[in-house]
């Protein structure tokens, strides 16, 4: 199943450019956002443009999600739980890429402890976040 994830994954279904980043739909059923190289933090209208664009790359219809937040530095309360909030909207389950082993840690404890409306886990690699999102199937 790895290999088939790591060859249809960079299959581009769907792709929108925005001024901090870009929504892609692979072809492969996995929705993903690609921060630009810049990018540190995301605000609040940054994360209401990213929900619009999202429903509608998806037509509404919730996918598995993958985001790589390795280059993130912080995420304010209000962002926090304006993604918990909204997740449901675009998002089945949602893979994020941290390369933060205690960010890990704890996301995924806080995750177990507390069920989201969606299920979420955190990686250290995309293959990992890949191979559990196509696992959800």
């Amino acid at each position: 199943m790895l290999l088939y994830y790591f060859w249809v994954m960079e299959l581009v279904k769907k792709e929108m450019a925005l001024d901090f980043g870009k929504v892609v739909l692979l072809e492969n059923g996995i929705l993903s956002f690609v921060a630009a190289a810049n990018l540190d933090t995301i605000t609040l209208s940054q994360l209401e443009e990213l929900l619009a664009v999202f429903v509608e790359v998806t037509d509404g219809k919730p996918m598995p999600f993958y985001s790589d937040n390795t280059q993130m530095k912080s995420l304010g309360h209000q962002e926090r739980k304006y993604i918990g909030d909204n997740l449901y909207l675009f998002a089945s389950a949602s893979a994020v890429k941290e390369s933060s082993t205690s960010v890990r840690f704890i996301g995924n404890a806080i995750n177990h402890l507390f069920t989201p409306k969606v299920p979420m886990r955190m990686f250290k690699t995309k293959e990992e976040a890949f191979d559990w999102l196509g696992s959800l199937e």
